[in-house]
């Protein structure tokens, strides 16, 4: 089941950021059945992109279920802002061979990312708000002399990576531990140093051939995917062309060449994978998945992007037939996860920097911890 999930990720990945993801280079850019001349527009979009070296962008998630205390949903929001700036664009060429970087020799394959991963630096500020119903949740879990925990409306939380070291600010976190011992403000730790010791340990190895699979296959990805044309808009009164993604989920997860390319991998034999098909089937029937990207015509710039997953869930389905008139919470549920970007000072965005006094983490505990 753990390869379906990453088949999984990889397509929404992969289908939310558009279709020049399916390629390696802008002349191979994932169409579909567009026009020539719309095409163009995303091949050069896919080229402009490659050129960026800075850029901030402001996002919203959403997640809303509806049938979980009643026919009103609870939504779970996802709000914040960031920037990204380049600041070794040598570096970044092997970014332009995917293959390359996730098959062959872990060791290398860590290599290949550490200059990758110290050639970028990010900021993102997050802010989850947290439905009332969620907190009620997790006060029901206490027991015995456990005080419940005391979830707040909201959690705000700050990453940040400059020079290959990520940052974690765990300020709003560390109020929600009663016990003190989430340590506060920001936290470092060298990831570069962490990728090259979990490839070492071998840990990663099984992972790796997964993700490459899933990357060597956008031909089988392709056939599920469909893009169109939009009407034109405006983005800060310049014109803007307008895409549209679909993907079919439940058509690639049962397709008998995704099956094929997950039984070559090994582990699975064929009763299995067909075990593991048939609740892919099951989860997924009438899913949809749409995604939207605007490119201004005057430089093609993919200025916004945005996705739309609905997920109708029939629980006694899934939990092999069990009487759905039966008394008790409902076993329908309708999940409708909804994604937004806006991109702005692109080529100019202000530099980041490591933040002051932050705490650094040592990458061998991590292993330690992870390996427990």
């Amino acid at each position: 089941m753990r390869k379906w999930i990453v088949v999984l990720i990889a397509a929404l990945t992969l289908f939310s950021i558009g279709g020049a993801a399916l390629a390696q280079d802008p002349s191979a850019v994932f169409c579909g059945s567009l026009a020539e001349a719309d095409c163009a527009i995303l091949q050069q979009s896919a080229a402009a992109s490659m050129q960026m070296s800075s850029a901030s962008a402001k996002f919203e998630l959403n997640v809303s279920v509806a049938g979980l205390f009643g026919p009103t949903p609870i939504v779970l929001s996802v709000v914040g802002d960031g920037s990204y700036a380049i600041t070794d664009p040598t570096a970044l060429a092997g970014i332009q061979n995917l293959t390359s970087l996730t098959s062959g020799n872990p060791a290398d394959m860590a290599k290949a990312f550490g200059p990758l991963l110290k050639a970028f630096s990010g900021d993102l500020n997050l802010t989850i708000n947290i439905p009332p119903e969620l907190a009620m949740m997790a006060a029901m879990q206490s027991t015995g002399d456990t005080p419940p925990p005391q979830i707040p409306p909201s959690i705000s939380l700050g990453l940040r990576m400059v020079d290959g070291v990520g940052y974690v600010n765990l300020e709003g976190v560390a109020a929600l531990d009663a016990s003190g011992q989430t340590p506060k403000g920001w936290i470092g730790m060298d990831l570069v140093k962490a990728m090259e010791q979990v490839m070492a340990s071998g840990m990663g190895a099984n992972s790796t051939g997964t993700a490459t699979d899933a990357v060597q296959n956008m031909d089988a990805l392709a056939k599920f995917m469909k893009v169109e044309r939009l009407a034109d808009t405006t983005v800060d009164g310049q014109p803007a062309a307008v895409f549209q993604t679909t993907l079919d989920l439940a058509g690639l997860l049962s397709s008998p060449e995704l099956m094929q390319t997950m039984q070559s991998q090994g582990g699975s034999d064929s009763a299995s994978m067909q075990q593991s098909m048939m609740a892919a089937q099951a989860f997924l029937t009438g899913v949809t998945a749409v995604g939207t990207q605007t490119i201004t015509l005057n430089d093609f710039y993919n200025r916004a992007a945005s996705a739309e997953i609905k997920i109708p869930l029939d629980m006694a389905a899934l939990m092999g037939g069990a009487d759905s008139s039966s008394s008790g919470p409902s076993q329908k549920l309708d999940i409708a996860i909804t994604m937004s970007t806006t991109v702005a000072d692109i080529n100019s965005a202000a530099p980041i920097a490591a933040p002051e006094g932050a705490q650094m983490g040592d990458p061998a505990m991590m292993m330690g911890s992870m390996g427990s």
